[in-house]
């Protein structure tokens, strides 16, 4: 759900209709995340509230430059996620990840899938 949301363009919280949402709409959670986080920052010294409303566009817009999400769980490929509203210079076509499927899928050779660290 955190990887849907981080990928939404649209509003999800506001009662816009997606017809006429823009480009630069963002998911109301990550501003308000954004907002929370920069203001307790601000009350302990760590962040000068003029500079993070400098940077808070190119912020909001960073996850339009996530082509994909790879998650692995431990050592096993576990899924991948195309962001599908992804800005055209940073997306990546169904056979680039289809590929990157394929790729991250089958285990090397070398892979020795039960590996452990520490006593047994």
């Amino acid at each position: 759900m955190a990887i849907e949301e981080l990928f939404s363009k649209w509003r999800n919280s506001s009662h816009r209709n997606k017809k006429n949402a823009t480009s630069t709409d963002i998911d109301d959670a990550l501003v308000g995340w954004l907002d929370h986080r920069a203001t307790e920052l601000v009350r302990q010294n760590q962040l000068q509230w003029d500079r993070y409303l400098q940077s808070r566009t190119q912020l909001l817009m960073a996850p339009a430059k996530i082509s994909a999400i790879v998650v692995f769980e431990r050592y096993d490929f576990s899924f991948a996620r195309m962001n599908y509203n992804a800005l055209p210079s940073c997306m990546l076509t169904h056979a680039e990840m289809a590929e990157l499927d394929e790729l991250l899928a089958t285990p090397p050779p070398t892979w020795t899938r039960r590996m452990t660290i520490g006593p047994e």
